[in-house]
């Protein structure tokens, strides 16, 4: 499956649990340096941005909100980078 095809998986009635993972994996790594950054910026501690990356992959499982129509460019990764990113930046 490809990046959307997954995320789209993972926010329709679907949605399984070995499809989670395989989302997560696959994006953990990116977000978790994200929100390490934002709490090297806010002298936050680094556990902080930790749970924040966890909790935004809960959400965006739970509230199923993402749309591939709204993406805001061509590449898919960037794409879905740029959702998962405003999701984190309304955390902090």
């Amino acid at each position: 499956m490809t990046d959307v095809e997954l995320l789209e998986f993972i926010c329709s009635n679907e949605d399984d649990q070995q499809a989670y993972d395989q989302f997560v994996m696959r994006f953990l790594p990116d977000i978790q340096n994200h929100c390490e950054k934002i709490c090297k910026i806010r002298k936050l501690h680094i556990h902080v941005g930790q749970q924040i990356a966890h909790e935004t992959f809960e959400k965006i499982r739970k509230y199923k909100s993402f749309k591939k129509n709204e993406a805001v460019n061509g590449d898919d990764r960037k794409s879905i980078l740029v959702y998962l990113k405003d999701n984190i930046d309304k955390h902090f």
